[in-house]
C-alpha cells in the first residue's frame, strides 16, 4: 500500500527499522533536508530497489503522517520511548489529530543509554555496575515493535490517546543475565575456536515453578496492552503479538554490541 509519512528523527534505531520495513510495503518516507544525505547513504541499498520512496522534506505532499520520538520519559519504574504519531498538512496545521505511543523495555535498546551499557558490561565479565540487579523488564523485540508500527500507521487513530507497548512476560534480572552469557559465551567461542562441552549442550528453558509473591520478589507492573492489542485487532485482525523469542532478541543486542565495539556503526 501506499503511505506518506514524515519521520522528524530518522536515524533513531526503531525509526531506521521502521524505514526498512516500510519502504518494502510502499511507504514513501519524508526526512528532514538536514538528514537527507546521511539517510540516502544508510540506504543506498534500499534505494536502488526503491527509488523514489527516500525524499526530503521539502518534497512533502499535502499531507501526510508525522512521526516525532520524543524525549524517553520513567514510567511504570521504567524507561519508555515515546512516539508522537500526528497528521498533518505540509504548513503543519492539522497538529491536533494526533496519538502517543509509549515503547517500554526494547531490545535492542539506546546504544548509549543504561541498559545497553549494563549489557556491555555483562559481555566483559564485569558485575560492578550499580543498578544492574534491577535490569529485569517485559522485554520486547526492535522486530516485533517495528511490525506493530507499521501495521499501525496503515489504520492509525488519532483521539488523543495513550497507547502503551512492551513485551507480555516479565523476564528478572538473573533471568535476562543468564540467558544473555550464555549466548555471549557461544558467540565468542565460535569467534575464537575455544569450544568447550558447555557451548554444546542445549540450553535449558525457564522451568515453570510455584513461588509465594511478597513485595520482595513480585514484577513492576506491565504496562496496560490493552488499547493497542485491541486497536489492532479491530483495524487488521491481529492484535499485539510479539513472536520473537528472548533468545533471539538478545542475539540482536549482541550484535549491536559487537557492532558498536568494532565500529562499524
Amino acid at each position: 500500500m501506499s503511505l506518506d509519512v514524515a519521520l522528524e528523527v530518522p536515524l533513531q534505531p526503531l525509526m531506521r527499522h521502521v524505514i526498512e520495513r516500510g519502504l518494502q510495503r510502499g511507504f514513501r518516507f519524508f526526512v528532514p533536508d538536514e538528514h537527507h544525505g546521511e539517510v540516502l547513504a544508510d540506504f543506498a541499498t534500499a534505494c536502488i530497489a526503491f527509488p523514489q520512496q527516500l525524499l526530503s522534506m521539502g518534497s512533502a505532499p499535502a499531507s501526510f503522517l508525522h512521526l516525532k520520538v520524543l524525549e524517553p520519559t520513567s514510567e511504570h519504574g521504567r524507561q519508555a520511548v515515546q512516539i508522537l504519531v500526528s497528521h498533518q498538512n505540509a504548513d503543519r496545521s492539522s497538529g491536533a489529530l494526533r496519538c502517543k505511543i509509549h515503547v517500554y523495555d526494547l531490545l535492542p535498546a539506546n546504544p548509549e543509554g543504561a541498559t545497553m551499557e549494563v549489557f556491555r558490561r555483562w559481555m566483559n565479565d564485569d558485575f560492578s555496575m550499580k543498578g544492574q540487579a534491577s535490569l529485569g523488564g517485559y522485554w520486547c523485540s526492535i522486530s516485533d515493535v517495528t511490525e506493530a508500527l507499521i501495521r499501525f500507521l496503515a489504520h492509525p487513530t488519532f483521539d488523543d490517546v495513550n497507547y502503551h507497548v512492551s513485551g507480555r512476560r516479565y523476564w528478572s534480572a538473573e533471568e535476562t543475565r543468564k540467558e544473555f552469557l550464555a549466548l555471549a559465551g557461544r558467540t565468542d567461542a565460535g569467534r575464537t575456536g575455544n569450544f568447550a562441552i558447555h557451548h554444546l549442550e542445549t540450553a535449558q528453558l525457564q522451568s515453570v515453578t510455584v513461588e509465594v509473591v511478597d513485595a520482595s520478589n513480585r514484577p513492576p507492573e506491565r504496562p496496560d496492552l490493552g488499547s493497542f492489542h485491541r486497536h489492532l485487532e479491530g483495524t487488521t485482525g491481529e492484535g499485539w503479538r510479539p513472536t520473537m523469542p528472548l533468545r533471539q532478541t538478545l542475539m540482536l543486542v549482541l550484535a549491536e554490541l559487537e557492532g558498536v565495539t568494532r565500529g562499524v556503526r
